[in-house]
């Protein structure tokens, strides 16, 4: 059945896979190099291939000469594209010249490229990258992962016919997986029928539509996983059991039967013991943990002991609240830590059903089954969400977009998430958000993040709920994250698009309008002066395009103003406003500003009418509460643009910030001091708070840290032990030789040291970027060098993100990972140890950012109080990427002298806690490095 459906969604029952190799990415200017083809009946032996190498008459690019493996001579001899373009014509139709169905991966991209060089596509195009990113929850999507994840033999990767060839078989695959779907699921997928642009369907629309015609119903979502038998022997909490750090952490302790390898590491017993102290007298406590210390272990056995204690003495509602920084630590907990708890409790006879641990995350990480039921995407990338979410998420539990990987797409998700939906939130029974926040009110340990811990605890709803304990992970990211929360960003694009949906034909606005119009004679609707709301609506449509023209032309002058202002300041694109500085003239401003209060007035006053006859109306309420949530908006944006350009009060710094071309503005604000309004939200409570993290202390005092945040009232632990003899597993390499940041060849220098030491070492080595653009430009002076001297180079980013590097480090050693941000701490390379890292540049913040600028005027030397502490705790963080257990060793390299030329140096040198030292030139510097590691 599924081979004859199949064959039905080609004119011809036959389709054409099929593959470009182009000299770029830009069809308007660019030349297809290679074409590959492959004719087929699905599961028939008829076959037929087409390849031909083409003659672009231009010189193709180094890159495009290594990804495909084509030289230029290949190309330079084969024929151009208009003398074998018939061919191709002919090979996509049948005998009567009908065009047979086309699949290609991205088909866009190659669909394209044929049009524009006159080979027109008139037939159905099947997209295989639309129908595996909806089809499949996770996965990177490209070709070869793709192939990599149904074990397709990819053959020659970037090379036309393999391609195509990959691309035919995987069509196959993902047709059969979308047949097996449930019925209901199907036609879930068959309203999806959008076309943005022709001849492009969306693919696993067309094919739903196909299969629904005969599919019979079938089973909703079959979950694979069986849940195991639970053991009916466990212990009941009224009987003893030990969790003492002896029994847990010893060497012959609990952990070495759940951990294989297991390492016993003092200060990760030492921790557990403060936090359980902490715990049991209802103290606050702020704690440091070198990288590697096993922290995440020690307060989640000290929060199940309390847990389980609490219970056992009668205490049925006792609760640990942890707050993480990271996605990633978060994942970490639940994955990785907390199932080695579950089997340390196994171990002493305690099922982990005792225990009930939950993640509560914020609004627009979770579905809103009333926006998906009203959507109405936008564009192909709306699409590709939206059919994702409704196929993926809309069938379990949690509506969590965490499920699935929208690859980037993730702000398309927004516009269907609970965010902006808190009118509504408690009106809907089923509401994921609602089920979420419930579920938290059961918990016994939740974990959120630092975000949603000040929010909810802000909250007059209370959705944080009441806990005995606070443990903040990560605490060094509490201050910023804080400053995000209490400030605000605007984007330009951001604030005209409000006023653009709430003016387009498919608005609630006009909704709202044609429901009124249409019922306006209602006799019902009598003595109800309808025509009078029409009015108001149609005036207030006509308001939302005044204002918007006059914001655009607002923000047409910031972008002039900030062009003048920034022309000769190299890499700042911000404009600190300033009561005693008149760069920016706010008169523009206030007159928009009276023309949005004028608009809200009108709004409100429609609203009053409104409210007495929307329930004559089906369908009424829904849009009246999108377009609150709308007007909301603009009024709160109005405000704090207010605040920016007129008020500006001196507790908050305020800014304009520009894209590098000077074409998109944001403006932005934030307090100056978070202390005041964390003491209030996060630390008046009960019970215990303990903070901890990797670089909290700055010399081993942790006041500014406690002041920053306003952590007035808690212990402090010294510096515990390090968890490592770092004297013998690290070489501290100081390179005295090479150029300054500022000078002209620093990125010569560095590229060159970085390729000698790869040379040499020949194995993982992490390179730690202050900024993007340093990054990318050492990447293309040393990819060639590391390529001839088969040294594999990763770089963040363009290889991925920080989860998808550590993956490829585990898979090869003869890496060269190029990272920035996050790859500066949270990152695990436990399974993939580093032999070298590498630190080009000490890790300063930008000097002449609006924030740090405003913080550093606090100080009385705000360079070596301020900034330098600041970068130092950075610093650390690398050094924490190196050693991770007692069994690893390498080399931590610093290739900028000023770390040993200028005093505040010695500040970094300090920060690290024990090494082997070596300051030496350049020169023979990889051989050095690897004499040293020989010796281990």
């Amino acid at each position: 059945m599924f081979e004859k459906l199949l064959s039905k969604a080609s004119p011809t029952g036959s389709f054409v896979a099929l593959d470009l190799e182009t000299s770029g990415i830009d069809k308007n200017k660019d030349r297809i190099i290679e074409i590959g083809c492959i004719k087929f009946t699905p599961f028939t032996d008829k076959i037929e291939k087409l390849s031909f190498l083409i003659n672009p008459r231009l010189e193709i690019s180094d890159f495009i000469k290594e990804l495909t493996g084509i030289s230029q001579e290949e190309l330079d001899q084969s024929p151009i594209l208009e003398e074998v373009s018939d061919k191709i014509k002919n090979f996509l139709v049948d005998n009567n010249g009908v065009q047979h169905a086309l699949i290609a991966h991205n088909a866009p991209f190659d669909i394209g490229f044929l049009q524009k060089n006159g080979i027109k596509v008139s037939g159905p195009v099947f997209d295989t990258y639309d129908l595996a990113f909806t089809l499949i929850p996770d996965s990177g999507y490209s070709l070869q992962d793709l192939a990599s994840d149904f074990n397709i033999d990819s053959g020659s990767a970037h090379r036309a016919l393999s391609d195509a060839e990959t691309t035919m078989n995987l069509f196959l695959i993902l047709s059969q997986k979308l047949y097996e779907f449930s019925y209901e699921q199907i036609m879930k997928l068959s309203r999806f029928d959008y076309v943005f642009e022709k001849p492009y369907h969306f693919s696993p629309s067309v094919l739903s539509n196909l299969f629904s015609k005969t599919i019979r119903k079938r089973k909703v979502f079959v979950n694979d996983e069986e849940n195991p038998l639970k053991d009916n022997n466990q212990k009941s909490l009224n009987s003893e059991f030990d969790l003492s750090a002896n029994n847990v952490f010893s060497e012959d302790g609990i952990l070495s039967e759940v951990i294989n390898n297991y390492e016993k590491r003092i200060n990760q017993e030492e921790m557990f013991k403060h936090v359980e102290k902490s715990i049991k007298d209802q103290e606050n406590l702020v704690i440091e943990a070198y990288p590697g210390t096993g922290k995440t272990l020690s307060y989640l056995i000290s929060a199940a002991k309390y847990i389980l204690e609490s219970k056992k003495s009668g205490n049925l509602n006792p609760r640990v609240i942890i707050s993480t920084n990271s996605i990633s630590l978060q994942n970490q907990i639940i994955n990785k830590d907390w199932p080695i708890v579950c089997s340390l409790l196994e171990k002493i006879g305690i099922s982990e059903d005792e225990i009930n641990i939950k993640i509560l995350k914020g609004r627009s990480n979770y579905l809103c089954k009333s926006k998906a039921e009203e959507f109405i995407p936008r564009n192909i990338n709306e699409l590709r969400v939206f059919a994702k979410s409704a196929l993926w998420l809309s069938h379990e539990n949690s509506g969590d977009r965490s499920h699935v990987n929208f690859k980037g797409l993730e702000k398309s998700f927004y516009r269907i998430s609970a965010e902006g939906s808190n009118k509504c939130v408690y009106n809907f029974p089923d509401c994921f958000l609602r089920q979420a926040r419930e579920n938290a009110q059961d918990s016994d340990i939740l974990i959120v993040n630092h975000s949603l811990a000040i929010t909810g605890m802000n909250s007059e709803k209370e959705y944080i709920p009441s806990h005995d304990v606070f443990i903040i992970d990560e605490g060094h990211h509490l201050e910023d994250v804080a400053t995000s929360i209490f400030g605000f960003y605007i984007h330009e694009l951001e604030f005209l698009g409000i006023f653009k949906d709430l003016v387009d034909d498919n608005n609630s606005l006009n909704q709202l309008n044609l429901l009124f119009n249409k019922n306006k004679n209602d006799y019902s609707l009598a003595s109800i002066n309808v025509k009078n709301i029409i009015n108001i609506l149609d005036e207030i449509k006509s308001d939302l395009i005044s204002v918007r023209e006059s914001l655009i032309n607002l923000f047409e002058y910031f972008s002039e103003t900030l062009g003048v202002y920034l022309k000769d300041k190299f890499n700042d694109r911000t404009l600190r406003l300033k009561n005693n500085e008149d760069l920016i003239n706010p008169d523009l401003w206030l007159k928009i500003n009276i023309d949005i209060r004028e608009l809200l007035k009108k709004w409100a006053t429609s609203r009053l009418l409104i409210q007495e006859i929307e329930g004559f109306f089906e369908g009424a309420n829904e849009l009246i509460i999108r377009l609150e949530t709308s007007f909301e908006l603009i009024e709160d944006y109005s405000k704090k643009i207010d605040l920016a350009l007129v008020e500006r009060p001196e507790s908050d710094v305020f800014w304009l910030e520009t894209d590098r071309n000077f074409e998109r503005i944001s403006i932005n604000g934030a307090p100056i001091s978070v202390s005041e309004k964390l003491t209030n939200i996060l630390f008046n409570g009960e019970g215990s708070t303990i903070i901890t993290g990797a670089t909290l202390g700055e010399g081993g005092s942790f006041e500014n840290f406690k002041n920053s945040i306003g952590f007035y009232e808690g212990l402090s632990v010294p510096k515990m032990t390090p968890s490592f003899d770092y004297s013998s597993s690290a070489l501290f390499t100081v390179v005295s030789d090479i150029t300054s940041p500022n000078n002209n060849g620093y990125i010569e220098d560095i590229s060159k040291a970085i390729i000698n030491i790869s040379q040499n070492v020949r194995d993982r080595i992490l390179v730690l970027f202050t900024s993007y653009s340093a990054l990318n430009s050492v990447r293309k002076q040393i990819q060639e060098p590391l390529k001839k001297n088969n040294m594999k180079i990763i770089s963040q980013g363009v290889n991925g993100p920080a989860e998808k590097i550590v993956k490829s480090l585990e898979a090869s050693k003869e890496v060269v990972v190029l990272g920035t941000g996050p790859m500066w701490e949270g990152v695990d390379f436990q399974k993939a140890p580093l032999k070298v890292v590498i630190i080009p540049k000490l890790p300063f913040s930008v000097p002449t950012h609006p924030i740090f600028q405003a913080r550093s005027e606090q100080y009385i030397q705000p360079f070596v109080e301020f900034a330098v502490p600041d970068a130092v705790k950075k610093f650390q963080q690398g050094f924490g990427r190196l050693i991770r257990s007692n069994k690893d060793f390498g080399a931590f390299v610093v290739l900028d002298n000023r770390i040993i030329s200028k005093r505040y140096g010695q500040n970094f040198v300090e920060s690290i806690p024990g090494y082997d030292w070596m300051e030496t030139g350049s020169n023979n510097l990889g051989q050095k490095i690897q004499s040293w590691i020989d010796q281990k």
